[in-house]
C-alpha cells in the first residue's frame, strides 16, 4: 500500500527549492534554477510539477500553498501547507498518487559510484544511503556492499 504522507513529504522536499523558478516562465528561470539547485534536481522538479500543476490550478488552496513556498522555500509553515495540499490531492486520486510514485522511482538516481541494492532492508528506524550516511539501529541491517561501523 502506498504511503501517501511519505509521498507528499518527498514531493514537498523536491519541489520546495524549485517552486520559485517553476512559478516563473521562460528559459531564464530554468537556467537560473539549474545553477542554484542543480540540473538533476531542476529536471526532476520540472517533471513532477508538469504533472501536478494542472491539478493545483483547479484548487485555490493548493495554488496559494505553492505560491507561499515559492515566496519562502525554507519556511516550515509554508512547506507544511503544501504537504497538506499534496496529501489531499493524492488521497483523492490513488491512481495519480501511484503514477507520481513511479515517476519518483524512475527519476531519482543515486550519485555516480554509489551502488544501491533494491533488496536492502533496514530495520529499526529508516534507510540511509550515500556518502556519509549514518544508520543508528539496533536491528539487523542487510544488503549488498553495506558497511557498518559501530561506535
Amino acid at each position: 500500500m502506498l504511503d501517501i504522507a511519505a509521498l507528499a513529504s518527498t514531493l514537498t522536499g523536491l519541489l520546495a527549492p524549485a517552486l520559485p523558478y517553476l512559478l516563473k516562465f521562460g528559459e531564464q528561470a530554468g537556467t537560473e534554477a539549474s545553477k542554484k539547485i542543480g540540473v538533476d534536481a531542476w529536471e526532476r522538479a520540472k517533471t513532477l510539477w508538469d504533472k501536478l500543476h494542472p491539478r493545483f490550478a483547479k484548487k485555490a488552496a493548493a495554488q496559494e500553498a505553492a505560491t507561499d513556498v515559492a515566496d519562502d522555500p525554507a519556511s516550515e509553515d509554508a512547506q507544511a501547507a503544501l504537504r497538506q495540499q499534496l496529501k489531499k490531492l493524492l488521497t483523492e486520486d490513488s491512481g495519480f498518487a501511484s503514477e507520481l510514485a513511479k515517476v519518483l522511482a524512475t527519476t531519482i538516481t543515486p550519485p555516480s559510484g554509489t551502488a544501491i541494492n533494491s533488496s536492502v532492508n533496514v530495520e529499526g528506524g529508516g534507510v540511509a544511503f550515500g556518502s556519509g550516511a549514518v544508520v543508528n539501529s539496533s536491528g539487523p541491517i542487510s544488503g549488498r556492499d553495506v558497511n557498518v561501523n559501530k561506535i
